[in-house]
């Protein structure tokens, strides 16, 4: 097993690479306040190896049959980049009042608990599937 730095590169300000380090996400200690906000917790439900990413765009934009109108595509990886389940990430992100607002009766299944949060129909009705599991690739 291979142990990756996962790492958010966003290019280079002169001449320097902008990039930091990204754990799986993990539940919160208690819910984000307006006050006190995080900005996009979510990120990790939809992280994406760069390879896979412009994979999956030149698959669906130039591999894949060629179909009359507007195709919309997800691009996520296999499971989301987070040690625990999307409903307990829900709740501790945004509180049990909140978490209950939203429908997770997908994620009742068991073996549905760690399934990305974006639907990757879409891509995979045109041949695409991403390779590479982030997660896996920090070992768990």
């Amino acid at each position: 097993i291979y142990i990756y730095n996962i790492v958010h590169r966003d290019g280079e300000v002169n001449g320097k690479v902008v990039s930091w380090p990204v754990e799986p996400a993990t539940c919160a200690a208690s819910a984000y306040k307006a006050s006190a906000p995080k900005i996009f917790p979510e990120d990790a439900l939809c992280a994406v190896a760069y390879s896979d990413q412009v994979d999956c765009f030149v698959h669906c934009a130039v591999r894949a049959p060629v179909r009359a109108g507007l195709r919309r595509i997800v691009c996520v990886a296999p499971r989301p980049y987070a040690i625990d389940s999307v409903p307990d990430l829900i709740k501790s992100w945004y509180g049990e009042e909140a978490a209950a607002r939203c429908d997770m009766t997908y994620y009742d299944n068991p073996a549905h608990k760690h399934h990305p949060v974006y639907d990757l129909g879409p891509a995979n009705a045109l041949g695409w599937e991403p390779k590479l599991d982030l997660l896996a690739s920090k070992g768990f």
